[in-house]
């Protein structure tokens, strides 16, 4: 048994006992406990944004015991991945799907997967759709699979709805029969989602290898992922201005873009900056100072670094929360 697994729990119980007791506890205290929260909320999604679960799941374990919603659910993730598979619902990850379902988190009541959890998701999530609310219609989607549900949120352009769709007529190809059509319905969904920001969207497109996308495309999307502080996009955009490959196997890809070397260094050291105490980049560290001992001076890459880190959103791997209809345990 690992010291952390032996900690979490009574860690947990410490934390659930004194949110339950916030009302008689002195000012300083609850003060205190409200600081944790925050604090260990914003270290634990830093790190789970990075896919970094176990890392994560100390930190979220004690804002998700003082009752944040959404370290809860996150921490339904991170327990899950942890015990063998992300759509795995074991016993761990059911109590904290049970926490946040409590506080009606529509998303863990559908990933409870059980006739009543169900039930109570469709009737909250029909009641926010009737309110024209774009996540529940997405919702009752997942739950139904009822087309017309994605139809009415795609409506709206949401950018999220806009790829749902995509790959719903993806994964049901008798939604849209004509095969062309269907072809240029989600190539033009998808281009529209990435163009509003989605992150998957945005991914696919960068990272498509079935020779749909063109180069430019590509370049496009990639610039746009790094400018999001997407983890991967950072890294492909640096290696593609650095003109190497992260894999020395393979031919590298520059997607069109000249060669810039300061600028490529100055992206490989914010990645390093952003991801330190998380994971580690041995590859990427070792090609940085490659490529370092080539500037001739420093001051156009001093420069574009500053300016990274000052307009560079927290880097993230992880694209979007994991939204599953489950089944009874």
């Amino acid at each position: 048994m690992s010291t952390e697994s032996q900690v979490l729990t009574p860690l947990f119980s410490l934390i659930t006992q004194l949110q339950a007791e916030a009302s008689t506890l002195p000012t300083q205290l609850n003060s205190t406990l409200n600081e944790l929260t925050k604090t260990t909320k914003d270290t634990g999604f830093a790190l789970f944004r990075l896919g970094r679960y176990k890392k994560a799941r100390f930190h979220l374990t004690i804002a998700g015991a003082a009752g944040d919603l959404d370290s809860q659910y996150a921490m339904a993730t991170c327990q899950s991945v942890l015990d063998g598979g992300a759509r795995r619902v074991t016993t761990a990850t059911r109590q904290w799907l049970l926490l946040a379902a409590a506080q009606n988190h529509i998303p863990a009541l559908m990933r409870l997967g059980d006739n009543e959890s169900l039930a109570k998701a469709k009737e909250l999530a029909t009641n926010a759709a009737n309110a024209n609310t774009v996540p529940a219609m997405i919702y009752l989607y997942f739950m139904t699979l009822e087309i017309e549900w994605l139809n009415q949120a795609a409506a709206t352009n949401d950018p999220w709805a806009l790829y749902e769709l995509a790959q719903a007529y993806e994964q049901t190809p008798k939604l849209l029969a004509d095969t062309q059509n269907r072809e240029a319905v989600i190539a033009d969904l998808i281009q529209r989602s990435a163009d509003a920001g989605h992150r998957p969207a945005v991914y696919r497109l960068a990272f498509a290898e079935d020779g749909t996308v063109s180069t430019e495309q590509k370049q496009k999307r990639i610039i746009q992922l790094a400018e999001m502080g997407q983890l991967d996009g950072l890294i492909e955009y640096a290696y593609a201005l650095a003109g190497l490959s992260r894999d020395k196997t393979k031919t590298h890809r520059t997607y069109g873009l000249e060669r810039n070397l300061p600028k490529a260094c100055a992206l490989f050291k914010l990645v390093l900056q952003e991801t330190a105490g998380a994971m580690q980049l041995p590859i990427i560290e070792s090609d940085y100072w490659a490529l370092m001992h080539h500037l001739p001076n420093t001051v156009d890459y001093d420069a574009i670094l500053t300016d990274l880190q000052e307009t560079t959103p927290k880097v993230f791997s992880v694209l979007q929360p994991m939204i599953l209809v489950g089944s009874p345990f």
